[in-house]
C-alpha cells in the first residue's frame, strides 16, 4: 500500500518552493561505475549507491 502524505495545497507549495534551492547534478558513466562498486562493496541497492556516488562527486 502506498502511503501518501495529506498535505494542504499551501503546504505542498512550500515543499515545492523549498526544493528549488537543491543543486542539480549531472551524472556520468564514471558516477555509475562508482555506484556499482559501492553497491558491490556495501550490498546497498544500486540506486542508494548512485545517490552516494553522486553526493561524493558533487561535494
Amino acid at each position: 500500500m502506498l502511503l501518501v502524505p495529506d498535505y494542504t495545497k499551501e503546504e505542498a507549495k512550500k515543499i515545492i518552493n523549498a526544493s528549488s534551492s537543491f543543486k542539480i547534478v549531472q551524472i556520468s558513466l564514471g558516477t555509475i561505475n562508482n555506484a556499482v562498486d559501492i553497491s558491490i562493496k556495501t550490498q546497498f541497492s544500486f540506486w542508494d549507491s548512485l545517490i552516494i556516488s553522486t553526493a561524493l562527486e558533487s561535494s
